[in-house]
């Protein structure tokens, strides 16, 4: 156990060190895009890989703190080094899609039980029909707001 447990540590130092390099290429004025391009490819290479081998284990912890007779299952390391908590929320209780608004109304407690959400949106085409509005335009401009959006990153990488 020791020895696995030593060769932990030396894999987690080779990669954050590996880890720290890759970020200095990243930050770095004197590496070209393309370089730059492909480290970052890199890491989003590792994210992709991180997730997905550690699902199954996060899933056995799951599984652990279900069964377990806690709302906060708690494990540790041997060496009490590396702790992790596993919060069980409460079960979510919501109606269903198939519930007969009409039929709930008329019970006892409806307006105990219901809380009454109206939601109003803008139609994607509605910067557009307001622009070309001849009466309430400005009602409706200082009626909106725009929130630029993040650009989303796609990236595509072949295999080597």
């Amino acid at each position: 156990m020791l020895k696995l447990n030593n060769k932990i540590k030396e894999i987690k130092t080779a990669i954050t060190n590996d880890l720290q390099f890759l970020s200095e290429v990243l930050e770095s004025d004197q590496v070209d895009h393309s370089t730059k391009l492909t480290a970052y490819a890199v890491f989003d290479q590792l994210s992709k890989n991180t997730k997905s081998l550690t699902q199954s284990f996060q899933n056995d912890l799951r599984i652990q703190a279900i069964n377990s007779d806690y709302t906060n299952f708690k494990t540790t390391s041997i060496d009490g080094k590396i702790k992790c908590t596993v919060i069980k929320p409460k079960d979510k209780v919501e109606l269903s899609k198939n519930a007969n608004i009409g039929d709930l109304i008329k019970c006892p407690y409806f307006e105990t039980l219901i809380e009454e959400q109206v939601k109003y949106k803008l139609t994607k085409d509605a910067p557009k029909i307001i622009e070309s509005m001849e009466t309430n335009q400005d009602l409706w401009k200082t009626s909106i707001t725009t929130k630029p959006q993040t650009p989303r990153i796609l990236l595509t990488v072949e295999n080597d």
